[in-house]
């Protein structure tokens, strides 16, 4: 069975990142299209941005059959305290649980994220998880009260 193209994949994971229960609505419609903080004004905040990393290819048998691979991605949410009434920990919290509670695999425990829902019932990867968490409360930029949450992403198919 030939794996799916990283293109499919990825617009499926965007997929389900936008689908997440924030805390907020989010703002921007370009989330494939990364951009630095500075870049996204409030008007088009809060907002998600969704940046491909790094690729590493296995084999499970020596120099034969096709690679299996782990792609890794990260999700960067952008907001300004400003908008927020709550204090900015209060929402972090929150944005984190909402991606972590849409990467868990339906019908836990024992189950696998395979993007199958964003695919018609059909599994595009062997799993997808979270694999890290950073964020700034508004120190980088103070007078704006921005904030970021990177959530860490590790994507694996099969081969």
């Amino acid at each position: 069975m030939p794996q799916p193209s990283r293109e499919t994949v990825f617009a499926a994971l965007n997929s389900l990142l936008l689908s997440a229960n924030y805390p907020f609505t989010l703002q921007n419609t370009d989330s494939r299209v990364m951009k630095p903080w500075e870049m996204v004004t409030s008007a088009i905040q809060p907002a998600l941005y969704l940046q491909e990393g790094p690729q590493k290819a296995e084999q499970n048998t020596a120099g034969l059959g096709l690679n299996r691979w782990t792609w890794t991605a990260k999700a960067w949410v952008y907001f300004r305290c400003e908008t927020i009434t709550e204090i900015p920990a209060t929402i972090i919290n929150q944005v984190i649980d909402a991606i972590d509670q849409a990467i868990l695999p339906p019908g836990l425990p024992g189950r696998q994220q395979t993007l199958a829902a964003q695919n018609g019932g059909k599994p595009l990867v062997t799993n997808v998880r979270v694999t890290e968490v950073m964020f700034d409360e508004g120190f980088l930029d103070p007078k704006s009260g921005q904030v970021i949450v990177m959530v860490g992403l590790e994507i694996l198919t099969s081969n």
